[in-house]
C-alpha cells in the first residue's frame, strides 16, 4: 500500500515545464518508479549508485556531525550538518538533488542544508558540553531503530540505549526491537513508553523475549524472573535481579524518568546515549483505570528530561571518588556478590 501511493505522487507529474521528479537510486523501487514517468526532467541521487546525478562520494559520520563530499552535475560540494547518520546523508542528498531540480544555486543549497541545526526529534542532539553525546530520536520501528543504532556504532566508544514500545500497537515488533538493541548496543535499558490500557511489565516481558536465549536461559533456576523492573520481586532478590542484569547490561526500568538519567549518569567520555522511539513527542499515554475510555495524558518529553540530567551532571561528579558510576547500578554493593546462589 505504502509502494501504491508512492507511485501514485510519481504518475501525476504530467507538465515538464512545471514539475520535476527527485528519486533515490539506491531504492529498490525506483525502476518502478522510473518506467511511470513521462517527460518531466529528473534528478537522481544515491551513495551506492554512483552512476546517479548527486552522489555522495564520501561520508563521514561521528557521534556530533555528519560530513558529506557530494558530485553534482553543477561542481562538488561539501557538507557538514548535524545531522546524522547514514539515513539523513540520504535526507542531504534529497535536499540537494531537489535544489537542483529547481535551480538553486550550489552555494545556497550548501548554506541552507547546514542552517538546519535540528529536526526536533530526529536524530536531534543535546548538548549541555557534555563529553559524550545524547541523541533523541523518534525510531520507533526496528528498520528505523536499525539505522540510527548503525550509524553511530562504529564512532562511539560505548553505546547506551534507552528505549520502550508503546501500549495496545503491533506486539509482533517489540521483540524485533529489543533484538535490535541488543545486537547494535553496549548497554540496553528497557522502560516504559506509553503503556494505555497495557500493564507496562506485559509490554517490557514481549521486549524482553527479543534476547538472546543465551542470556536469558542463564538464570532459569532463580526463583524470580531478574529481566524484569525491581518492583515487581521481593526486596531480598533485588541484588540477585541487579547482578544478573548488571552481567549482560540488559537492564529494565519502567520508569522513563529513571532510565534516561541512568544511562546519562552512567556515560563516560566519547559514549553515545540513544533515547528512541519518541522523538518530539511530548506526553505519554496511561490507563487511569476507568471504562470505556480511560486514557490520560501526562506530559514527557524526552528531550526536556535528557537536557535537566546533564544539567544536573555536575552534582554527580561532585561525588566521583564516593560513588561508582561506570555501570548499573551505581555503588559497590553487587561487587561484594562473588557467588550467587540459586535459591
Amino acid at each position: 500500500a505504502e509502494l501504491a501511493a508512492q507511485l501514485g505522487v510519481f504518475d501525476g507529474l504530467l507538465d515538464p515545464s512545471a514539475q520535476a521528479a527527485v528519486v533515490n537510486l539506491d531504492d529498490a523501487a525506483t525502476p518502478q518508479i522510473l518506467e511511470r514517468l513521462g517527460s518531466v526532467p529528473v534528478v537522481t541521487y544515491g551513495i551506492d549508485r554512483t552512476d546517479a546525478d548527486v552522489v555522495a562520494e564520501s561520508a563521514s559520520f561521528t557521534i556530533w556531525e555528519s560530513e558529506l563530499m557530494i558530485r553534482t552535475p553543477l561542481g562538488k560540494l561539501q557538507i557538514i550538518t548535524q545531522l546524522i547518520g547514514k539515513h539523513n546523508a540520504y535526507n542531504v542528498l534529497a535536499a540537494v538533488a531537489t535544489g537542483i531540480a529547481l535551480a538553486v544555486p550550489l552555494v545556497d543549497i550548501v548554506a541552507g542544508i547546514e542552517s538546519v541545526e535540528v529536526v526536533p526529534g530526529r536524530c536531534e542532539v543535546i548538548d549541555e558540553g557534555q563529553d559524550f553525546s545524547v541523541i533523541v530520536d523518534a525510531a520507533d520501528t526496528p528498520q528505523a531503530l536499525d539505522a540510527v543504532l548503525s550509524a553511530l556504532r562504529g564512532n562511539a566508544k560505548n553505546v547506551y540505549t534507552v528505549l520502550g514500545c508503546r501500549g495496545e500497537e503491533d506486539r509482533s515488533t517489540r521483540a524485533q526491537m529489543a533484538e535490535v538493541a541488543h545486537a547494535l548496543s553496549d548497554v540496553v535499558i528497557m522502560t516504559n513508553d506509553s503503556p494505555r490500557r497495557e500493564p507496562p511489565e506485559h509490554i517490557i516481558k514481549d521486549m524482553v523475549a527479543g534476547l538472546p536465549d543465551e542470556i536469558v536461559n542463564r538464570y532459569s533456576g532463580y526463583v524470580y524472573f531478574p529481566f524484569q523492573d525491581q518492583g515487581h520481586v521481593p526486596l531480598w532478590f533485588e541484588p540477585y535481579l541487579q547482578k544478573a542484569q548488571r552481567d549482560s547490561r540488559r537492564y529494565i526500568m519502567e520508569d522513563r524518568f529513571s532510565a534516561i538519567r541512568a544511562a546519562i549518569g552512567t556515560a563516560g567520555p566519547n559514549d553515545v546515549v540513544v533515547i528512541a522511539g519518541r522523538g518530539a513527542d511530548d506526553c505519554m499515554e496511561y490507563w487511569d483505570g476507568e471504562e470505556p475510555a480511560g486514557i490520560v495524558r501526562g506530559w514527557f518529553d524526552d528531550r526536556i528530561e535528557a537536557r535537566s540530567a546533564l544539567q544536573k551532571l555536575s552534582v554527580l561528579q561532585q561525588l566521583d571518588g564516593k560513588l561508582e558510576r561506570k555501570v548499573l547500578p551505581w555503588g559497590k554493593a553487587l561487587d561484594q556478590m562473588d557467588t550467587i546462589i540459586t535459591m
